[in-house]
């Protein structure tokens, strides 16, 4: 699918606003919060009707609007095609592809797009639910059956928990209960059936990549960290380290000499996920006592690194925290984080605030 302008009407943060796209590569440039992705949004709407950051209509219609409209001139299949998608407060949405009224289902079978943003990273940390949030959005566009068969469930679902809630007040509702379990039974399974499909295919074009190549892609990405959610939600994922520490060991080093501030963080975030056990720990404390950067990021990085030794191994860290070379603000930022955890005993913490450092401005 080839866009090659798009119209936007009450559509999110976005009164009235068309664009043209050049035939190559497009940038999309501007200030925070000012609809950038929200454009975007608009053009994976085409791909199905469905939008990659909510599953509810009614939050693409802009505040203040009854309605949202997305016009769109494209090139797909060898022609050139329109689409178009009304979304009405409390109506179902209505497409319209040529002219002519189109199902979300039908819609994704004929436009197709890949999104990458860092919302992805959800996929790791949410767990199960945005996993299957992701495969039901890339196996739609694939299989357009899949979609109707979405639909269809979501339809099942919706009138089997009417039932359940009213049937109190008629009680004969109970009688069609049964029928409904037994069709969602049955678009369950064929909904598993093309999930099952397409994580075997996913397993097989994810084939294992070797650890030196792995790395070296992870030192590609790290230098495009720009916050401290990508950069700890990144490191969190990297749960191989433990299955390789020597290397990972070893590879962070470059990230520990860094003066980026992201990049450093980066280090010090691998190195509390991954490296606070008795093989390591050691090393890590001589980085974080050998920490020097004034990017605030980086200083709450070694803070909570140094709490965390703390916490995991006590006896050990106590004795060198009076001789710390940390700078004020981090050192006593890392006390304040020993404090407040938990595991941390009320004797112990009034050991720790004695430990604090006295700053005058």
């Amino acid at each position: 699918m080839i866009v090659r302008k798009i119209a936007l009407n009450g559509w999110r943060n976005y009164e009235f606003a068309a664009a043209e796209f050049s035939p190559g590569t497009n940038v999309i440039t501007g200030e925070n919060a000012q609809g950038k992705t929200n454009l975007l949004e608009a053009v994976y709407l085409l791909t199905g009707g469905k939008s990659f950051r909510t599953r509810f209509d009614k939050e693409l219609i802009g505040f203040g609007y009854t309605s949202a409209e997305v016009l769109a001139d494209v090139f797909a299949f060898g022609r050139e095609q329109t689409v178009r998608i009304v979304l009405r407060q409390g109506q179902r949405k209505q497409i319209w592809q040529n002219g002519v009224k189109k199902t979300a289902a039908e819609l994704a079978g004929t436009f197709a797009a890949v999104l990458f943003c860092p919302d992805d990273l959800n996929i790791i940390r949410d767990g199960p639910a945005a996993r299957r949030r992701m495969m039901d959005m890339a196996i739609s566009q694939l299989r357009p059956k899949y979609g109707a068969l979405l639909a269809e469930y979501s339809r099942l679902y919706d009138q089997k928990s009417a039932i359940l809630r009213d049937w109190h007040e008629k009680p004969s509702l109970l009688d069609t209960l049964d029928d409904f379990s037994d069709q969602m039974c049955r678009v369950s399974a064929k909904l598993i059936r093309y999930r099952a499909a397409y994580a075997s295919r996913l397993n097989i074009a994810a084939a294992p990549i070797p650890l030196a190549e792995r790395l070296e892609r992870i030192r590609r990405f790290v230098p495009r960290i720009e916050n401290w959610s990508v950069c700890d939600s990144f490191c969190a994922s990297l749960k191989e380290a433990a299955v390789f520490p020597a290397e990972y060991w070893a590879f962070l080093q470059e990230f520990f000499a860094s003066r980026k501030e992201f990049a450093l963080r980066f280090a010090l975030v691998m190195a509390t996920d991954h490296f606070v056990t008795p093989a390591y720990l050691d090393r890590v404390l001589e980085r974080i006592d050998g920490f020097s950067h004034p990017g605030y990021y980086a200083r709450m990085a070694a803070a909570w690194a140094l709490s965390v030794c703390f916490v995991k191994f006590p006896e050990e860290v106590f004795p060198r925290l009076p001789t710390s070379r940390l700078d004020d603000f981090t050192y006593n930022k890392a006390l304040q984080k020993i404090c407040e955890s938990r595991q941390v005993t009320p004797e112990t913490r009034h050991r720790i605030r004695a430990l604090r450092r006295n700053v005058t401005k």
